[in-house]
């Protein structure tokens, strides 16, 4: 299994850096979408993931700011060898409330993930992987 990666939202990077981290965020998944062929080991794969995952989840939590509980919502999911979407996600716990799981699922079945190396597949031992997420509340 891969390092779980931590996102934290606080009021300050909500209401006074959203807009510079959301375009840079973006700029970042661009560039990654285009560059997957340097994705060669597990750890590469799941911080591509993450820069993916990030403007989705900046974005969604600057709108619904006002609702999101302090907390944290931890998921797993499988990420299939061909890429694509994820499947069997599942929310492990939740300190926060509905409106932030309902944002962590929206967010990650939301996600097209790029295929996987053979590589790193092989040093998985399966045909996917399993990619695990803990989303932080403001």
């Amino acid at each position: 299994m891969g390092r779980p990666f931590c996102l934290t939202i606080t009021p300050m990077i909500v209401g006074v850096f959203l807009p510079f981290l959301l375009s840079v965020s973006m700029v970042s998944c661009i560039a990654m979408r285009r560059t997957t062929s340097n994705l060669t080991t597990q750890e590469d794969y799941f911080q591509n993931v993450h820069r993916l995952m990030g403007s989705d989840w900046y974005r969604m939590a600057a709108i619904h700011a006002d609702e999101l509980a302090p907390g944290i919502v931890s998921t797993s999911c499988e990420i299939p060898a061909a890429g694509g979407r994820v499947r069997n996600l599942k929310v492990r716990s939740n300190t926060s409330n509905r409106v932030a799981e309902k944002i962590a699922r929206e967010v990650i079945l939301k996600l097209r993930m790029p295929p996987i190396r053979a590589r790193i597949l092989q040093r998985a031992h399966r045909d996917y992987l399993v990619f695990e997420r803990h989303l932080h509340g403001p």
